[in-house]
């Protein structure tokens, strides 16, 4: 009998052990635009591939976060050992409507096990949760209205009536149909300082000040941003303190004369020039013409620049050199245009100048401006008679032999000296000698933004040789290390695309840059979820079929990405 219920102990308490659950929560299922709510995965072991749900629309702003803990009881003398892991995400909605998260699910060998999958309702107005009158954050422009293409001026400031003790990360609204620059990119300190408002006095930090310019004529909003600060009552008391800006709404005027066919689509003030390296040339020699724009205003809306070249001339691809830089007047500077002609027959030619239309702001109307026209005497070369335009005619016996029947004395072929064998063992090893020189040096005097280029074409060929060698090592069964190769190919891969740091890597920061560079949401969603799979997989590993199907998924994430970087 005592054995009997030892054994019944024994299987109890085994039992308790092997039970392995997933639950998903949410802290609401019911907020307001931009107020933000937590959801949990929780898991009571620690041996099973978890694979987080889709959040849809939802906006993932922090996490997952992990946390673990590990626990015994002892009821009536049968004790359980239990473990316990958490993620947890914080997420937003920047729209009302209703929002479905999927099932996050739990493998165990075999046997796949999933949570429900969770509706949230969003309601209120798109607009920022209620001021807090001690912290607040104001989003504000230098003008009320503007034109299409016009600059103005977005500054961002934080207003706390406790002395903010740091700064850890400020997340950027929504900006659709506006391109903006930040004017302080290499911001490295803050400028702070203290204003009184309505007898209130507030410690500031100016946060960002960014040149922006509509693209769009009408309503344009720039969403909420985010920041989060700690702040500090005294020396034992800090607490973070996370704040929404303002959305702030600007009317952009339609320009007027906007259909002009020769627009550009330049606004602002500016001029061009034309210059010719030579206004006479022998046939074949090569021209340089020089098209010149400088002034200020959206230049990075200027196109091509294209001349109308005679069919007399070879032309080539120009070659573009830009020195501009954002103030808080907009884009300035100069960009050049550097055309190669090539005269194929002697003549006068012209070639019309380069003209365009910009909007001026400072009268308001549409202006035209031109370079000269550009004159070139073509000369013949000395022992060349042909006609310009027509074709020298060909006769099939217009050169005629003394005997066309009679044997040669001798063959080209009997000689060695002179012939193709003789020069290319002659000068052969000199050609290569200087091609090999002129490879290395081309090497040592690339520029960094060379060097840059070089290393952003190459990098998927380098990603693709860390992919093969995971999957040789999830093959032999080591795991983990495939795990590790897997993450430092993506760490590397966003190192070189995005000029990111490892310290400067993070989901939000990678995200954020994607956006930036035009990346569809789905792609950014791939992404997502395999960064989300390796951070989990360091607290419940991943399953080798899981893994293997991961660095799968990796391997379509690096090519659409090289594809659209």
């Amino acid at each position: 009998m005592k054995k009997a219920i030892i054994f019944i102990l024994i299987i109890s308490a085994v039992t308790g052990f092997s039970q392995r659950t997933i639950e998903a929560t949410v802290s609401s299922t019911s907020v307001t635009t931009y107020e933000r709510f937590n959801y949990e995965i929780t898991v009571n072991n620690n041996e099973c591939n978890v694979s987080p749900p889709n959040f849809g629309d939802l906006t993932i702003v922090g996490g997952p976060y992990t946390s673990q803990s590990s626990s015994f009881t002892s009821v009536n003398g049968q004790r359980t050992q239990s473990f316990e892991t958490k993620w947890t995400y914080t997420l937003e909605a920047k729209k009302k409507g209703n929002y479905t998260i999927s099932v996050a699910k739990m493998i165990c060998g075999d046997e796949t096990q999933e949570t429900e999958s969770i509706t949230i309702s969003v309601g209120g107005e798109s607009q920022q949760p209620s001021v807090d009158k001690d912290f607040f954050m104001r989003l504000s422009s230098n003008k009320s209205s503007v034109y299409e293409g016009e600059p103005f001026i977005a500054s961002l400031k934080y207003y706390s009536r406790l002395q903010p003790q740091s700064f850890e990360t400020l997340e950027l609204g929504d900006a659709t149909g506006i391109y903006r620059r930040d004017l302080n990119p290499d911001r490295t300190n803050f400028k702070t300082g203290t204003e009184i408002r309505n007898g209130v006095r507030y410690y500031t930090i100016e946060l960002r000040e960014e040149l922006c310019f509509a693209q769009r004529h009408g309503k344009v909003q720039l969403e909420p941003y985010f920041t989060s600060l700690i702040v500090s009552r005294d020396f034992f008391n800090r607490y973070r303190k996370e704040t929404y800006s303002n959305p702030l709404e600007m009317t952009i005027k339609k320009i007027p004369g906007s259909d002009h066919p020769d627009f550009n689509g330049l606004v602002g003030s500016f001029e061009v020039k034309g210059e010719l390296s030579h206004d006479q040339v022998k046939m074949g020699e090569a021209i340089d013409i020089t098209i010149s724009i400088e002034g200020n205003g959206n230049m990075h809306d200027l196109g091509n620049v294209a001349l109308d070249i005679p069919s007399e001339f070879d032309e080539f691809d120009p070659d573009i050199e830009e020195a501009t830089k954002a103030t808080r007047k907009g884009i300035g500077g100069k960009i050049t245009y550097n055309f190669v002609v090539i005269p194929k027959h002697y003549g006068s030619y012209t070639i019309p100048g380069y003209s365009f239309t910009y909007f001026d702001l400072e009268s308001e109307k549409m202006r035209t401006i031109q370079t000269q026209d550009f004159n070139i005497e073509v000369a013949k070369r000395p022992g060349v008679d042909i006609d310009r335009l027509q074709e020298v005619p060909s006769e099939e016996k217009s050169i005629r032999y003394i005997d066309e029947k009679a044997d040669a004395l001798f063959s080209t072929e009997d000689f060695f000296f002179g012939s193709w064998g003789y020069w290319f063992l002659i000068l052969g090893p000199f050609g290569i000698v200087l091609l090999l020189v002129f490879i290395k040096r081309k090497k040592e005097n690339r520029s960094e933004a060379e060097i840059q280029e070089l290393d952003k074409r190459q990098i998927l060929k380098k990603t693709k040789v860390k992919l093969n060698e995971a999957k040789t090592l999830l093959e032999s069964g080591d795991q983990s290390q495939a795990q590790r190769i897997l993450q430092i190919a993506l760490e590397e891969f966003f190192m070189t695309k995005l000029q990111m740091q490892r310290s400067e890597q993070s989901q939000n920061s990678i995200e954020s840059a994607l956006i930036n560079k035009g990346i569809t949401s789905e792609i950014i969603r791939q992404y997502r979820d395999i960064s989300t799979k390796l951070e989990m997989a360091q607290y419940a590993p991943i399953t080798n079929e899981n893994l293997s199907q991961t660095i799968t998924d990796a391997e379509n994430l690096f090519y659409e990405l090289d594809k659209n970087i």
